[in-house]
Parts: structure tokens; sequence; C-alpha cells
């Protein structure tokens, strides 16, 4: 059976497509369920607490408010797996100097509407600084 080449690049784009699809849906999955708005209270290891608002757009889209700080910023992802995001924080408004600039963050899947926000400033400490229970509004 001989193949031409016209048949045989017609099932190669159809397989590569086939392939890349698979690859997005895949990588969509695992950041769906933190999609969507968070609150809740931060926790520092010195007694003092803040307000955390999390605004999940997508997976390059996520930006974070600190109000009683007067701070805000995005998130980006550094690594992922199924229940586990490991992300950097750039802080893109601080008008009250308190929030710090390269933290890292660790927030855990605990169901459907609650995460758990570690922050972590190595420069500080190698624990967490802080950590955040934020739940689904």
């Amino acid at each position: 059976m001989k193949i031409t080449t016209i048949t045989f690049l017609a099932l190669l784009f159809v397989f590569s497509s086939f392939v890349n699809s698979k690859d997005n849906s895949d990588k969509k999955t695992i950041t769906f369920w933190l999609k969507g708005k968070w609150e809740g209270i931060g926790n520092q290891i010195d007694g003092a607490t803040w307000e955390v608002k999390l605004n999940v757009k997508s997976k390059f889209k996520i930006s974070v408010e600190y109000p009683d700080l007067s701070c805000k910023g995005i998130w980006e992802i550094v690594s992922e797996t199924d229940n586990v995001i490991n992300l950097k924080e750039n802080i893109t408004k601080n008008n009250s100097g308190r929030c710090d600039q390269g933290v890292e963050l660790v927030v855990e899947k605990v169901s459907d509407k609650e995460v758990i926000v570690n922050f972590f400033l190595k420069s500080y400490s190698e624990k967490s600084i802080a950590k955040a229970t934020l739940k689904k509004v």
C-alpha cells in the first residue's frame, strides 16, 4: 500500500492536533481547582493577622490583595502538582510599606471550597513566616 505525501501530512496533522489538545487539557485540569475568588485571614508567626483576597482568573492571571496592609500584587506559578501549587509573589502596590517583595507561596488544596497558603521569605527564614486559610466565595 502506497501512502501519498498529502495523505501522510493529513494524518500527521490529525495526530499532532490530538496530542496538543490532550496536553493542553491536562494542564488546565491541574490548576482548575484554584480558579475563582478566595478570601481569608493570614496569620504571621509574630501573631499579626491580615485579610487576604485572591482572584484567580486563569493560570496566568492571579491577583492578590491585602486590604489591611494596603498592598496588592500578582502571583506567578513556579510549579504544580494535582493538589499543591508553588508560586512567587510580586507586590505591585505597597502603600504602607508593610508587604515584603519576593515571598514564595505554597497553596495546598484542602477541598473544592478551601485552600491553605503558606508564605515563605527565604531571606528571613527557611520556615513558613505566615499561613492563611482561604475559602472560596
